[in-house]
């Protein structure tokens, strides 16, 4: 098989999402430190990442839920803390292990790269220009940008257009089972499944590739 792309999802995939939160919880106990009760940093962390729910919760509800867990002094409004979300949260990314090996191992390779994900296009595009990757990536598309979400087969082959590749010779890098991995598959990618974020869906047939970490990316690209 000849691989003409690979292309990855951002957030815990990339992008180690409960590593940005935990960074994110210490800005956090900074700017509210007037409004917090007694809590320690690795409790706060734990209540935060809860309550984010892994970045699939309307931020609407996630605020209100930090409003009702977190021990507050006297509680800032929603709109404060959802406003410190948006300002402060981009600025926190932390890579997966072994992400720059690797993106560098494949820019070696002389192999295109590019990125899906789903989210704001602010948000999504800052994580990305913090961590300084945007450098190997052809292409970045961003659902709120492009009108259509994973894993709606739109923007797969959005991106695949951009890149300028076939489906059959591409391959999608998401920890996500349903938008990342049969989203991918169903656009005829070549789906590797990161685990480590989501359980596998009960009665639905696991995906050939799968991997617990972004080195063996390189094991299972070299052995094509």
């Amino acid at each position: 098989m000849i691989i003409q792309c690979v292309l990855f999802d951002l957030d815990n995939t990339i992008i180690d999402r409960p590593k940005s939160i935990r960074k994110y919880a210490t800005v956090f106990r900074e700017s509210f430190a007037g409004f917090l009760a007694d809590i320690d940093n690795g409790r706060l962390f734990q209540l935060i990442h809860e309550v984010d729910g892994g970045g699939y919760k309307g931020k609407e509800q996630m605020v209100a839920e930090m409003l009702a867990v977190i021990p507050w002094q006297e509680a800032p409004t929603a709109d404060q803390l959802l406003a410190h979300w948006y300002e402060h949260y981009p600025l926190c990314p932390e890579p997966m292990d072994g992400l720059f090996e690797v993106l560098g191992a494949l820019e070696q390779l002389a192999m295109p790269m590019g990125m899906i994900t789903n989210g704001k296009t602010a948000t999504q595009n800052q994580k990305i220009d913090v961590l300084g990757i945007r450098r190997y990536m052809r292409c970045v598309t961003v659902s709120q940008t492009v009108g259509v979400s994973k894993p709606d087969r739109r923007i797969f082959d959005l991106t695949l257009g951009e890149m300028g590749t076939d489906a059959s010779g591409s391959w999608y890098v998401g920890d996500h089972p349903s938008n990342d991995i049969l989203g991918s598959s169903a656009a005829g990618l070549t789906a590797v499944w990161l685990r480590g974020s989501h359980d596998w869906p009960a009665g639905v047939e696991e995906p050939r590739y799968q991997i617990d970490s972004l080195w063996q990316l390189l094991g299972l690209i070299e052995g094509q």
